[in-house]
């Protein structure tokens, strides 16, 4: 089973555990530390959304946005907030399904967030010492338009994740793996 599989969301839109998630002490730590399994499960899905790689979350500027909108959503116990062991839940997470490709994405994903930043907060009445505009309309037309170019690349990087997160496991006859670039559909599969 491929470590991102650990934690899923279901076709019910609940969180998933498999069994073998609970021998990793991290998650073990938050399941143990609740009677009630349904808390248990919330500390989970918010592990999940924090830490998975193509999280709906990943929309917010902030660590901090992103945080308290998952709390909102995912969180029912009044005044919760992350401790340590959720924490270290999240940093395992993370460390386990990333690939080259997905610690890739993270990085370009986090170059674009500091590019929408930009955009967002640049002074387009700010002049230089003689006078001019810091910022030529030009300029920054050029760098919208470059932009898109920024979000098509980290598209094809997603789907480049994607594939490898459902690739995992997979085994061909001979006991290979299909490579991220082979067509898996026409790989001939065999159970593991």
């Amino acid at each position: 089973m491929p470590a991102i599989r650990l934690l899923e969301i279901g076709n019910d839109n609940s969180l998933k555990i498999a069994p073998e998630a609970l021998m990793i002490k991290e998650f073990k730590k938050i399941w143990d530390k609740y009677k009630d399994k349904g808390k248990a499960l919330e500390e989970l899905a918010y592990v999940y959304w924090m830490a998975y790689y193509n999280s709906v979350y990943d929309v917010y500027l902030t660590e901090e946005e992103k945080k308290q909108a998952i709390i909102h959503d995912v969180i029912t116990t009044k005044g919760w907030k992350a401790d340590g062991a959720t924490e270290a839940a999240i940093e395992k997470f993370g460390q386990l399904q990333r690939t080259f490709s997905m610690a890739f994405l993270e990085s370009a994903k986090a170059a674009a967030i500091k590019i929408r930043v930009f955009f967002e907060t640049v002074d387009y009445n700010a002049r230089n010492k003689s006078g001019g505009p810091v910022w030529k309309p030009k300029e920054i037309m050029s760098a919208i338009s470059e932009s898109l170019n920024v979000l098509n690349a980290l598209e094809k990087w997603q789907e480049r994740a994607r594939k490898e997160e459902d690739l995992g496991d997979a085994r061909i006859k001979g006991g290979g793996k299909v490579g991220i670039f082979e067509d898996e559909t026409t790989a001939k599969w065999i159970e593991t």
